[in-house]
């Protein structure tokens, strides 16, 4: 019998996983853009809030760095760039249901797991005791999750329209080490498509 909390541990480690929110970046562009012929670019200002200062320097070095490794030159505004390239970022709360499941093989403290906070800024009360055979839910509690979103936008100077949008989203976590960390890794995902694939071919034309 004492075999048993393993059993659940197990498993329950896996159940609060469905609730977990998946980072997702999506990108579109003007199809009729020409992206071989661009080569410079200029950041435009961006409202940041004071607070918001290191964040935004870890934003600006990231889009830098995956533009430079596509060969993209930055220059001041001033200097006629090809793009300019601004950033847009916000905080919302997700708010999710998770059952709990009515414990069919009785009360059983000894069996219980809890999950107690330190996943993240915004999660919910944790799982209570008491967890037995699967059931029908009787209760539900909500998990608030903090979600981060970041659009970068990038307009072409000459025909001052915009020809490129990267959109990311995940989950932000107290660690701002985490955050910075998960910053590059959206940015990163979003200018995999970039130039876009169909692009490729009109390089040097």
């Amino acid at each position: 019998m004492r075999s048993r909390p393993r059993f659940w541990i197990a498993l329950l480690a896996f159940f609060p996983c469905s609730s977990v929110y998946a980072d997702k970046v999506n990108v579109d562009w003007d199809r009729q853009a020409n992206f071989g012929r661009y080569r410079t670019y200029a950041w435009l200002d961006c409202q940041t809030s004071t607070s918001d200062q290191l964040m935004a320097r870890r934003i600006i070095e990231a889009v830098d760095g995956q533009l430079r490794a596509k060969g993209l030159q930055r220059v001041a505004p001033d200097a006629d760039p090809d793009l300019s390239v601004t950033y847009d970022s916000g905080v919302q709360q997700k708010v999710s249901w998770a059952p709990l499941l009515s414990p069919a093989w009785g009360f059983a403290p000894d069996w219980a797991w809890n999950w107690g906070p330190g996943w993240g800024p915004g999660w919910g009360p944790g799982w209570g005791p008491g967890w037995g055979w699967w059931g029908d839910p009787y209760a539900y509690y909500p998990i608030v999750q903090d979600i981060g979103t970041l659009a970068v936008n990038i307009v072409d100077e000459h025909q001052k329209q915009l020809v490129w949008r990267g959109v990311a989203s995940d989950a932000l976590k107290d660690n701002p080490e985490k955050n910075a960390r998960k910053i590059c890794e959206l940015v990163a995902k979003m200018f995999k498509k970039y130039p876009p694939p169909f692009a490729s071919y009109r390089k040097q034309t």
